[in-house]
């Protein structure tokens, strides 16, 4: 009995040993998971995508609100709304690790006019640890309202999955029923403590842009801000004297020079008076012109004299009845 319980023992062992030394085949129906997870649907916040934490160091959490965003020019593509853009915004914040999108509007547009300041608000942007960097991306569409374009868009990131993730502007530029308005990137790194402060207008192609990044302590909101286009008065060509004669009144060519560092075309108004008139004869100068994008214009006129003395002559331009710029010289007036 001993001795068959013994051959037993052995005979097991010999199994054992043979198993170990055998190679590993995984079973043929191993499941690979799913690499496009279907999405019932569309998500009211933004969508992460996250590598394991162990493949890069940690930093920080990060906090990202973007309170306004501003387009310079609308460009004019709609017949029924000129100088009006549907805007759609995309939002891309990553750090080489998780990347987090949002669309805003989630559904539908928002009506933009040349230089016009959207208070958008977007806030739950957040990283759990920064790695190398952050890296803020926005971008503006005019979107065909007949089109749905969060629907375009979601659609091409499944499709996609999570490889997608590094494609974003490319599939925004594939989407149809959309035009590019404009878009602020930029990107900060641990030297520069992953971008922590407070932004006031920062200057993208036809936009502007109000956010703020912070890890533990959020900053005040910024307050609301204006868009002006960049017009000024370069110069006002003027008489060094002007002579009135026996009738007391007189008439004189003055040009206005104007210079629009904008990209594109602004229309503005402008207005032009001296402090040394008689009532009875005063008539300011009051007119309406547009100045080319990157271009200065000569705008020549008569400015009317009716007392004598050293007067001083202001030029003052408006856009929207919002002043952008004056200047002032003087013109000695005689009899």
């Amino acid at each position: 009995m001993a001795k068959t319980v013994l051959s037993i023992v052995a005979l097991l062992a010999l199994i054992g040993l043979a198993a170990a030394c055998a190679p590993y085949s995984p079973p043929s129906n191993y499941p690979t998971g799913q690499q496009n997870p279907p999405q019932s649907s569309p998500p009211a916040q933004a969508q992460t995508t996250e590598t394991p934490a162990s493949a890069q160091q940690g930093g920080p959490p990060l906090n990202i609100a973007i309170d306004y965003a501003g387009i310079l020019s609308a460009y004019n593509r709609h017949v029924l709304s000129p100088h009006q853009a549907m805007v759609k915004l995309v939002v891309v914040v990553s750090d080489g690790r998780t990347l987090v999108e949002r669309t805003m509007p989630f559904t539908g547009y928002q009506r933009m006019d040349d230089f016009d300041i959207w208070e958008v608000n977007i806030r739950g942007l957040h990283i759990d640890s920064a790695t190398n960097y952050l890296k803020l991306s926005i971008r503006a569409y005019d979107v065909d309202p007949d089109i749905d374009f969060e629907k375009s868009f979601l659609s091409a990131l499944n499709e996609l999955g999570q490889t997608g993730a590094s494609n974003v502007k490319a599939i925004l530029d594939s989407l149809p029923g959309q035009w590019y308005l404009g878009e602020y990137e930029n990107t900060w790194y641990p030297s520069q403590n992953w971008g922590i402060n407070s932004y006031n207008g920062e200057k993208g192609t036809n936009m502007r842009v109000w956010f703020r990044i912070w890890s533990s302590q959020e900053p005040a909101p910024l307050p609301k801000p204006t868009l002006q286009p960049a017009v000024e008065i370069q110069n006002v060509v003027l008489p060094n004297t002007v002579s009135l004669g026996n009738i007391g009144l007189k008439h004189v060519n003055h040009t206005l020079i104007l210079t629009n560092k904008e990209n594109t075309d602004v229309t503005i108004d402008y207005f032009g008076d001296s402090d040394l008139a008689m009532d009875l004869y005063r008539s300011p100068v009051k007119g309406t012109v547009k100045v080319p994008g990157g271009n200065s214009i000569e705008v020549t006129h008569s400015f009317q004299y009716s007392k004598t003395g050293t007067t001083t002559v202001t030029y003052i331009v408006y856009y929207h009845g919002n002043e952008l710029n004056r200047w002032s010289g003087t013109v000695t007036v005689t009899r």
